[in-house]
């Protein structure tokens, strides 16, 4: 399986492989490894992860999530930021 992370313009920045059957979130680390302070992380809610908030908190960027229904602590969203992910879907759209 093809892991991305795209900057603003939907360019890639980094890209990791899996077997089919691993999860999104084992990649997550080295996707991040150089993730610049000031950058906003926007994922899908399977990476609605404690782990994953403070990764990104500790290299000083901001995450905006969306929040699954059995959480009970709330986090900053922004859906026009979220907006944006679409970005990602379309960069693995001209992949294929």
């Amino acid at each position: 399986m093809v892991h991305a992370l795209v900057d603003a313009r939907g360019l890639p920045a980094r890209m990791a492989l899996t077997a089919g059957q691993a999860h999104d979130s084992q990649v997550v680390p080295a996707l991040l490894e150089n993730l610049s302070a000031q950058s906003v992380l926007t994922a899908d809610e399977v990476h609605n992860a404690d782990w994953i908030r403070a990764m990104t908190e500790e290299r000083y960027a901001a995450t905006s999530i969306p929040i699954t229904s059995n959480r009970t602590q709330r986090f900053r969203f922004s859906r026009s930021l979220h907006r944006e992910q679409n970005r990602i879907e379309r960069f693995f759209r001209h992949m294929k």
